[in-house]
C-alpha cells in the first residue's frame, strides 16, 4: 500500500491519485462545505466539465433541472443548502452548477430531463452515467462496490469529523485560515464516512449510530426533488437509528429512483431496505439477516415501473451475489467483513461485462470498479479501498466511540 500524505485533511496517494480522504467538520454546515469546495476546487471542476461533456444533456438542460430541483433541497434541508452554497463559493463555481453535480445520479440515470429515451435501448448500459453497484449487507458486515465511469475519479472518501478536533488537529480558527500543513489522521474524531466524488455532499455511509448502501435503479418516472446525496446527507447527519432514517426518506419529495439498505448499529440483524421512484415509495423491512441488491427494484410492487427489470446486467450481477450468500451460509459461517471484502472483487461473468467486480475492459472502456466499501457492525469501523477489491489491501478508519466498542452516541447536530 503507498504511503499516504495528510494535508489540511486531504489524503492523497503518491503514485495514482485515485482516491482522496478528505477531513471536513461536521458543524456549521458553511464551514462543512467550504472546506470541501476550497481543498477541491479542481477536482470539482474537472469533474462537471467532464462528466457534463460526457453527458447527452446540454448545460441549459441541466441547470434548468437543477434550478427546479433547488427549492425542494433548501426546505428538506436548509443545512445541505447552506453546505452547497458554500461549497459553491470555496469551489469558484455557479451554485446550480454544483446542483446538479449532486443530481449526477438523477441526470445521468438517462431519463430526468428526456423522458423521450423510455424504452428505447438499454439505457442503464449504453447511457447511463450515474454510479452503479453491487452489494450485500448482513449481520456482521455490509458492503459494495462503486462503478462509475472512468472519468469520476477520483474517488472521495469524505470523513466528517467534530470540529473541535477538526480546529485542534488542524491549527485552524476558522476556513478562512487553511494553511498548509501535514498532520496525522485521529480516528478518534470521525461522525460519519461517506464514499462520494468531489462536490458531491453524500453517498454509502457510516455514522455513529447507522449505516448505508446505496443502490440506483431506473424507474420509468422522474420530477424535480431531492436528489439522492442529500437525502443520504440528511439521514447521516440527523437520524439516531434505521427507523428515524427511512422516516426522513419516506417523507422526502424524490426525483427518481433509488435503493438504500440501512442497518442500526446497534440492532444490525434488523436490515431495513427502502425502494422508491418518484412520487411514490416502498418499504420493505423484514427480520432478515442479509440482503443482495444490484440495481433493479427487487419489490415486486415495484417492477412496473423499472426500465432494468429484465436486464441480464444487473440481474446476473444480483443472482451471482445471492449464490455466494447461499454458499456462505451453507457452510455454516456469517458474511464477515473478510468475506464481504473477497466477494466483492467476484469476476464471474467478467468478459461478458457482468462480473461484481467491473473492468473497464470488458465494458466497452468506460465502467469500472472505481472503489468499494465495508462497514464492520459489530466494531464501527469502515473499510475502503480504491480500485479493484481483488487487488492490493483494504484500509481502514474507525467511528467515534464505537472502534472502542463504547455505546453509540446521538448524531452531533441532535447533541448541540
Amino acid at each position: 500500500m503507498p504511503k499516504c500524505v495528510f494535508i489540511f485533511g486531504i489524503m492523497t496517494k503518491k503514485n495514482n491519485n485515485d482516491m482522496i480522504v478528505l477531513q471536513v467538520p461536521a458543524y456549521p454546515p458553511s464551514e462543512r462545505g467550504a472546506y470541501h469546495g476550497r481543498a477541491l476546487s479542481t477536482q470539482i471542476n474537472t469533474l462537471f466539465s467532464n462528466w457534463l461533456s460526457n453527458s447527452d444533456h446540454e448545460i441549459r438542460s441541466v441547470l434548468h433541472f437543477a434550478r427546479q430541483c433547488w427549492p425542494h433541497i433548501q426546505k428538506f434541508s436548509p443545512d445541505a443548502a447552506e453546505e452547497l452554497t458554500s461549497l459553491a463559493e470555496g469551489a469558484g463555481m455557479d451554485l446550480m452548477k454544483v446542483v446538479a453535480l449532486n443530481c449526477y445520479d438523477e441526470l445521468g440515470l438517462v431519463g430526468a430531463i428526456q423522458p423521450e429515451t423510455e424504452g428505447k435501448g438499454r439505457p442503464c448500459a449504453a447511457r447511463s452515467k450515474g454510479a452503479h453497484c453491487t452489494g450485500v449487507a448482513g449481520r456482521l458486515a455490509q458492503g459494495q462496490n462503486w462503478d462509475c465511469p472512468l472519468y469520476y475519479k477520483p474517488v472521495l472518501l469524505l470523513q466528517v469529523v467534530t470540529p473541535v478536533s477538526f480546529h485542534r488537529c488542524h491549527g485552524l480558527k476558522s476556513v478562512k485560515s487553511i494553511q498548509t500543513s501535514v498532520t496525522r489522521q485521529s480516528d478518534e474524531m470521525v461522525e460519519e464516512v461517506h464514499l462520494t466524488f468531489p462536490g458531491i455532499i453524500g453517498g454509502p455511509f457510516m455514522t455513529r449510530t447507522l449505516s448505508c448502501l446505496w443502490m440506483s435503479v431506473i424507474p420509468k418516472k422522474f420530477a424535480p426533488g431531492v436528489p439522492n446525496p442529500v437525502l443520504l446527507r440528511e439521514a447521516a447527519a440527523t437520524a439516531g437509528d434505521a427507523q428515524a432514517a427511512v422516516e426522513i426518506w419516506r417523507k422526502a419529495p424524490r426525483p427518481g429512483g433509488s435503493c438504500f439498505v440501512v442497518s442500526s448499529l446497534s440492532q444490525s440483524k434488523h436490515i431495513e431496505t427502502i425502494q422508491f421512484e418518484a412520487n411514490t415509495w416502498q418499504v420493505c423491512v423484514k427480520k432478515q439477516d442479509i440482503c443482495s441488491h444490484a440495481n433493479h427494484f427487487l419489490s415486486p410492487k415495484l417492477r412496473h415501473c423499472d426500465q432494468l427489470k429484465s436486464d441480464p446486467w444487473t440481474l446476473r450481477r444480483y443472482e451471482r451475489m445471492d449464490a455466494l450468500v447461499a454458499e456462505r451460509r451453507n457452510d455454516g459461517q456469517e458474511l464477515d467483513v473478510a468475506w464481504v471484502q473477497r466477494v466483492l472483487g467476484d469476476l464471474d461473468g467478467l468478459e461478458e461485462g457482468v462480473s461484481i467486480c467491473e473492468h473497464a475492459a470488458y465494458t466497452g472502456g468506460m465502467w469500472d470498479t472505481l472503489a468499494s466499501i465495508v462497514f464492520d457492525l459489530k466494531l464501527g469501523l469502515c473499510w475502503f479501498h480504491d480500485g479493484h477489491p481483488n487487488i492490493g489491501r483494504w484500509q481502514g478508519v474507525g467511528i467515534t466511540l464505537r472502534s472502542r466498542g463504547c455505546k453509540a452516541q446521538a448524531p452531533l447536530k441532535a447533541r448541540l
